[in-house]
């Protein structure tokens, strides 16, 4: 490794500098009996070799085969995740897109596992975050949410409770300038306008009201329950998981 190191211009055991480096790399100079040893995977090579250097395996060109089938492996990658993009507030994950995923390096696990859903994938790997309890909050909303019930009828009470509104009647002074205003008017426009979301949802309300079934003060402002830093949570996990490949290839 020494000599391609040097032939590739790399510092040994420095992740920054080896994340960008292909397999065609390797077989270029003469590094194809090398990979074979370790299931022709550059990236499990590298971890093998240096495995006390803070690999992120999920910026390699290709990751690792198989590493996206652990949700502690999952998980480390979102908790980095947050922390390039700034995340300090639980509300900050509903901003999550699929744009943030593809910038990062996150698509495959997006789709392999997720279906193409942030929102899944929240609710997945960070389930203390409880996302899905305002799942009208995400960039992208949810496909189960425009269908279900109970969902729409928990936002009308949100929206009440937000906009101090104590009766059917009092909707009619509600825009969806006024819902934009708040962040949520995406679900309203999705069913064609508020009207039309009360006439299909606000009986609904009334039934889940009157079983004491829905809660009209949900709070927005939940802990933020990681309380180590975010970068710090996901750098030791992937820790964990770059010993766990290195070990394998021993």
């Amino acid at each position: 490794m020494a000599w391609l190191s040097a032939r590739l211009g790399r510092a040994e055991g420095e992740p920054e500098q080896w994340y960008s480096v292909t397999t065609r790399d390797f077989m270029a100079h003469h590094g194809s009996g090398l990979l074979r040893a370790y299931g022709n995977s550059y990236p499990r090579l590298l971890m093998a070799l240096y495995p006390l250097a803070p690999w992120l395996p999920w910026r390699f060109t290709t990751t690792p085969t198989g590493y996206w089938e652990s949700k502690e492996n999952q998980r480390a990658y979102m908790l980095w995740l947050g922390a390039q993009l700034g995340y300090g507030k639980r509300e900050d994950w509903y901003a999550l897109s699929i744009k943030d995923l593809e910038t990062h390096r996150g698509l495959g696990l997006l789709h392999l596992h997720y279906g193409g859903s942030p929102s899944a994938l929240l609710a997945a790997t960070l389930p203390e975050l409880h996302l899905d309890s305002e799942p009208w909050r995400f960039a992208k909303l949810p496909d189960h949410v425009r269908s279900s019930a109970v969902a729409m009828a928990r936002l009308l009470a949100h929206v009440e409770h937000r906009l101090g509104l104590r009766s059917r009647r009092d909707w009619q002074r509600v825009s969806l300038s006024a819902l934009r205003e708040l962040g949520l008017h995406s679900p309203f426009v999705a069913l064609g306008g508020v009207e039309s979301t009360l006439e299909r949802y606000y009986s609904t309300l009334l039934d889940m009201r009157a079983q004491g079934t829905v809660d009209a003060a949900l709070s927005l402002s939940l802990p933020f329950p990681l309380s180590l830093d975010l970068k710090q949570q996901g750098q030791a996990l992937a820790d964990v998981a770059a010993a766990e490949i290195a070990a394998a290839n021993l």
